[in-house]
């Protein structure tokens, strides 16, 4: 039996360094989400026309990697404390926790209070009658506050109604949402996912099961050194091992595999089972492209991650005892992870072949 992993008809992913765009379905009706806001385009033959439905909110963290490069100009005390961060940042990737979805509430559409409008329309009133004609005046402003208040009673009633136009809307949404509707789910976890530290996207929804990719960094993004003491208890920088290096690398991977699978499983309340692929690029061929390559694989299920001891467990040990199936390879005395034999797992060779690399970033 395969590694179970569905990639949804139309899908593809787009990764680059300023962030992950997914597209879902036929070409004359895309749905597209994630950096730079959602999206619609249609288009027949050679013409296509996108329309952006809204802002982005995103804001992207900077990666584990690009904290990683900062470190060379620092002195060997800074270093050393930069690393030890670094590294600490990679230990803790899997331990976020996320609060479940819950119900989405309208946001009521803001009124003027009664008294600012009363005293608007009062100025207004007055102001079209000369200054010394009292009597006019105060008649006016009679009219102006009758006026008022009647305007505020129909803006309040129009809020009310906006209110619960807006609710049932999200309660529809909320409803396809606990029914696993894809084109419900897809969206909601592209949102979800996409101002994470590495870029990931979902690619797919079947029954309760969500299958999502994301792309971890290179190996060569991890700190070359470690930090450590001598026999006479001065700091050093040591070089790290091969077994060091590989370790570290490994439990980055499995850190990024399960905090995603953990998201997923917050954000779409009925989603029972999580399937995540880590991917990363290939080194440059002779043409100087790079291509995507699966390196681990997991499954979770809400179940399987109740009573997971977060703050005692390492990714690699949460991988192993938590999910209901994993995939990957470490090769030689030193366990290095290497790419996964796709042609051995033709679900994760799916979701490769969805993915497009920017070579820009």
């Amino acid at each position: 039996m395969g590694f179970y992993f569905r990639v949804a008809p139309g899908v593809r992913v787009r990764l680059t360094g300023r962030g992950v765009r997914t597209s879902i379905g036929p070409r004359a009706a895309r749905l597209h989400v994630g950096a730079g806001g959602p999206g619609v385009s249609t288009g027949a033959g050679p013409v296509s026309h996108y329309h952006g439905l809204h802002g982005s909110r995103s804001r992207r963290r900077g990666s584990t990697g690009q904290r990683s490069r900062s470190l060379a100009a620092a002195t060997k005390a800074e270093r050393a404390e930069q690393i030890a961060a670094a590294i600490d940042a990679i230990l803790q990737l899997h331990r976020p926790r996320f609060p479940p979805a819950q119900p989405p509430l309208a946001e009521r559409w803001e009124v003027l209070p009664l008294h600012d409008l009363i005293r608007r329309r009062q100025r207004a009133a007055a102001s079209e009658h000369c200054f010394f004609a009292v009597r006019t005046r105060r008649a006016a402003r009679t009219r102006a506050r009758a006026a008022a208040i009647a305007e505020h009673a129909a803006l309040v009633r129009s809020a009310d109604v906006r209110l619960e136009e807006d609710q049932q809307l999200l309660d529809a949404h909320w409803c396809r949402l606990l029914d696993n509707d894809p084109d419900a789910v897809l969206p909601a976890l592209a949102r979800a996912l996409e101002d994470n530290d590495a870029e990931s996207a979902p690619v797919g929804v079947e029954g309760d099961i969500a299958s999502v990719v994301v792309r971890v960094p290179d190996a060569e993004t991890l700190p070359e050194r470690i930090p450590g003491t001598t026999d006479a208890g001065n700091l050093s920088l040591r070089t790290a091992t091969k077994t060091q290096w590989n370790a570290l690398y490994s439990l980055m991977v499995a850190g990024y595999v399960v905090v995603t699978a953990k998201e997923v499983l917050a954000t779409a309340p009925s989603i029972r089972e999580a399937s995540v692929v880590a991917v990363r690029r290939t080194a440059a061929d002779a043409y100087g492209d790079r291509e995507p390559e699966a390196l681990m694989a997991a499954r979770f299920t809400r179940e399987t991650l109740e009573g997971v001891r977060w703050a005692e467990a390492d990714a690699l040990q949460v991988l192993t005892d938590a999910s209901t199936e994993y995939v990957l390879e470490q090769h030689g005395v030193a366990r290095e992870l290497r790419p996964l034999g796709t042609g051995d797992h033709p679900d994760i060779a799916d979701a490769v072949r969805v993915i497009d690399l920017d070579e820009e970033d």
